[in-house]
């Protein structure tokens, strides 16, 4: 996947800034209608003796709606940031990325040696959860106190 987001990179792929690829109203439809398609698709067609009650999803469903609406006043008020006054400039620089390619292989080998995969499965999971967290208090703190 980083060799392909080099290749991407190298081949003019930044000629589109982040504000450009985020969605706009009728992106948020399409991908309203996709989600929707999703759970008819896959719960209702191909297995409908799997979908649990509806009071079972509709914790699910508060779920999406929560993170569907923070997800579209993000990208909202990352519309009205004066771009020229915020820059934000994130370099993919060769060496970082043999540096987390090499990271990421050495963990997959070390597990795989020792047996201990579910420890570095482990480690990196929580790592991730940390970040998510972190990502989610930001983006919660930047649409509410903005």
């Amino acid at each position: 996947l980083m060799v392909l987001v080099r290749l991407w990179m190298r081949r003019g792929g930044t000629e589109y800034s982040f504000r450009d690829l985020l969605p706009g109203p009728r992106g948020f439809k399409v991908l309203f209608a996709l989600l929707l398609l999703d759970y008819v698709a896959l719960g209702a067609i191909l297995r409908p003796e799997a979908l649990p009650a509806l009071s079972a999803q509709a914790t699910v469903w508060v779920l999406y709606a929560f993170f569907g609406l923070l997800l579209y006043l993000a990208v909202r008020r990352s519309r009205d940031v004066d771009v020229f006054k915020e820059p934000y400039e994130m370099e993919f620089s060769t060496r970082g990325w043999l540096i987390l390619t090499a990271l990421f292989t050495a963990g997959s080998v070390f597990g795989r040696l020792t047996g201990l995969g579910f420890i570095v499965a482990l480690a990196f999971w929580l790592a991730a959860i940390a970040f998510g967290v972190v990502m989610l208090v930001l983006t919660i703190r930047n649409v509410v106190l903005r």
